[in-house]
């Protein structure tokens, strides 16, 4: 035995514990004598195992035993399937179970018919469903992972999601074998579950909001200007705050630049006066509103504006803020009191945005209660929004601007 692979094999602890089990040097003598009755033991893993540690440690297998590369075209020179994991020690489970989304455990022995029965359909399975990892454990070598599982007879099969066991079976069941790795497979392979998959929405009722065209929108604000200059309006806009308007519009639609402009004052003073224009003329300034609560620059100046004195409690700045006349406590009312459910909507939709930008909400939680009146308001009147909601979605019309 001048072979440094199979002097060090020979030391190995899972081969001297396969050569010590009963008829097992017999059966490597009888090959030995006739290299023909390799047939007689392909099946064996524990023979498989011995096999494929020998050929790789004396190039086939040549001298004493007689070479085996005359049978690796009918019978398999791999007899031990690569797709299978046989176990090593306890932590390798541990380990295999927390890198795969599904394992299935074989609990065999050496002496089990029925274990050698099935095992080649496992060996099958595993090479077919990549997505699920394939373990042998012998139930002899690990008696401790048997009492773990409660396995009480061989061959047991579990199945694993991650670490947690899903189902489990004794006996050389072939097709409840191949019915359950199917179905772990099909779930190994799912792609992540939708967060919001619980809603109770149905496929007509999912709900998307299309980017806000700015260049409707300054032609519904101009349109409504026109009629608040005719009834002569303070609120109405003169030409150079109607241009500043037009100059916001700019900059929001300009991507490019989104991140690095800023409002004027007289910007922010057109703003101000058009967020407080008639319920008749909001359709306009809601979509304006939303969009501008998303701008890096006005969320800083609205936080600095609404930001409540930080020397008050929770409880005194709520109380102070609560009715005092800002954007926040604006959109609060506009959300109780408007009419036309798609104000409302548009109207929620600007007090989300206003949980955008980390500064902003902090202004939110002093104003917190109010908020929540708000929205109990709104949705005391579900259902004559939903009505309306349905008769427009059959006209062909949905609540975006347009």
């Amino acid at each position: 035995m001048n072979n440094p692979q199979l002097m060090a094999l020979m030391q190995d602890p899972e081969i001297m514990s396969i050569m010590q089990r009963p008829g097992m040097i017999e059966r490597l003598m009888s090959i030995q004598q006739n290299p023909q009755n390799i047939h007689q033991y392909m099946n064996d893993p524990d023979f498989a195992t011995l096999l494929s540690r020998f050929q790789g440690a004396m190039g086939g297998m040549g001298g004493g035993m007689g070479s085996t590369s005359n049978y690796g075209a009918s019978s398999g020179s791999d007899f031990r399937s690569s797709a299978v994991i046989h176990l090593n020690s306890e932590a390798q489970l541990s380990t295999i179970l927390s890198e795969n989304k599904a394992t299935v455990v074989d609990f065999f022995t050496t002496w089990c018919g029925p274990c050698k029965k099935i095992a080649p359909t496992f060996e099958q399975l595993a090479s077919e469903y990549k997505q699920v990892a394939f373990v042998k454990v012998d139930g002899d070598r690990f008696r401790s992972l048997g009492q773990q599982y409660q396995v009480t007879g061989f061959p047991t099969f579990i199945f694993f999601q991650g670490s947690s066991v899903m189902d489990r079976f004794s006996g050389a069941a072939e097709e409840k074998l191949r019915s359950l790795v199917s179905h772990y497979a099909a779930i190994a392979s799912a792609p992540p579950l939708c967060p919001y998959k619980h809603f109770p929405l149905q496929s007509t009722e999912s709900v998307s909001f299309s980017k806000i065209k700015y260049s409707a929108v300054l032609g519904l604000l101009e349109k409504n200007n026109a009629s608040l200059l005719i009834s002569s309006s303070p609120l109405a806009l003169n030409p150079d705050e109607l241009h500043d308007l037009k100059q916001v519009l700019n900059i929001l639609d300009d991507k490019k630049q989104y991140q690095s402009t800023a409002f004027s004052s007289s910007q922010y003073s057109a703003l101000d006066k058009v967020f407080h224009w008639p319920v008749a003329s909001l359709t306009g300034p809601l979509n304006l509103l939303r969009g501008v609560l998303l701008h890096p620059h006005a969320a800083v100046t609205y936080a600095t504006r609404l930001c409540p004195d930080p020397s008050l409690s929770p409880a005194q700045a709520s109380e102070e803020l609560g009715e005092k006349p800002d954007l926040i406590n604006r959109t609060c009312s506009l959300v109780a009191s408007l009419e036309k459910p798609v104000q409302v909507l548009l109207a929620v939709r600007a007090l989300a945005n206003f949980f955008s930008r980390q500064r902003l909400k902090k202004t939110m939680l002093a104003r917190y209660e109010r908020v929540l009146d708000s929205l109990a308001s709104c949705l005391a009147n579900q259902d004559t929004w939903d009505a309306e909601n349905k008769k427009r979605h059959q006209n062909g019309r949905d609540f975006s601007i347009y």
